[in-house]
């Protein structure tokens, strides 16, 4: 399932995405930086669509995201600029710090790319405390009825996430990680939103896992596949998408990044 479809933006054909692209450019609110400027689309579902531009006003690509209202506390702990794309970059973190500032307190280690990159890579110096507006879109999800059938059909334990996408296949750090985790928990709530540019309906669920809560979207046809119930117990396979809070910059400042 590709992350377009999992909050309703199941475009197959080029032509298709260039519309959504062109209608989300009109409709959306821009976010200069140094390098160029984003513009993020958000309708009332809660979809986000994060286009980028060069300093030429050309588009590069554009990364999906999710407004939740639901801030994860991490722990950041380094930055990793995109090695083909200067406008996309990710952050290693570990989930649920127990003390501000202290990676080594936290639950898990994880890595989560970011929409706004560049808006918030000159803000941060490392290790520091931080919500995070994390999201987890579906790549594969199973739901079961309880934590006692999820570990006696896959073997794993009830509430646990594993970064999957930092390992090599010598079990070291990869040498390009991914925003990749496998998780399991708990469902704590469900519902169906529906995207407004496309109409296509999309699945939302509030989960408990390893440390706290976390959102997952996930595509209408996996929802009603897996009909999840509030109770059951989930795996899968999750990317991970974040943003971070953004400073707000004065007037003069935001100038000279639109000249």
């Amino acid at each position: 399932m590709s992350h377009l479809q999992c909050i309703g933006f199941g475009a197959r054909e080029e032509s298709v995405l260039q519309d959504i692209a062109k209608r989300a450019f009109e409709e959306g609110r821009p976010w200069p930086h140094g390098k160029g400027f984003y513009v993020q689309y958000r309708d009332e579902s809660g979809a986000e669509l994060w286009l980028q531009f060069d300093r030429q006003k050309q588009l590069v690509d554009l990364h999906p995201h999710f407004f939740s209202k639901e801030d994860t506390p991490t722990c950041l702990t380094a930055q990793i600029p995109s090695p083909t794309n200067e406008h996309e970059g990710s952050y290693f973190a570990v989930s649920f710090p127990a003390h501000e500032d202290n990676p080594d307190s936290g639950r898990f280690p994880f890595m989560f790319d970011v929409p706004d990159y560049l808006c918030t890579s000159d803000q941060v110096s490392m290790p520091v405390s931080s919500l995070v507006q994390l999201v987890a879109f579906a790549q594969q999800f199973d739901t079961y009825a309880s934590k006692g059938q999820l570990k006696k059909v896959t073997g794993q334990k009830p509430l646990s996430v594993i970064p999957v996408g930092l390992l090599g296949p010598d079990g070291d750090v990869a040498e390009r990680p991914k925003a990749i985790v496998e998780m399991t928990g708990t469902v704590a709530s469900v519902s169906t939103r529906e995207n407004a540019m496309t109409n296509q309906p999309f699945g939302l669920l509030s989960v408990n896992i390893d440390g706290g809560t976390m959102t997952i979207v996930l595509p209408h046809a996996e929802l009603v596949r897996c009909a999840p119930q509030p109770g059951h117990a989930f795996s899968g396979r999750f990317w991970m998408s974040g943003r971070l809070p953004v400073r707000k910059k004065g007037f003069f400042e935001r100038l000279r990044q639109l000249f």
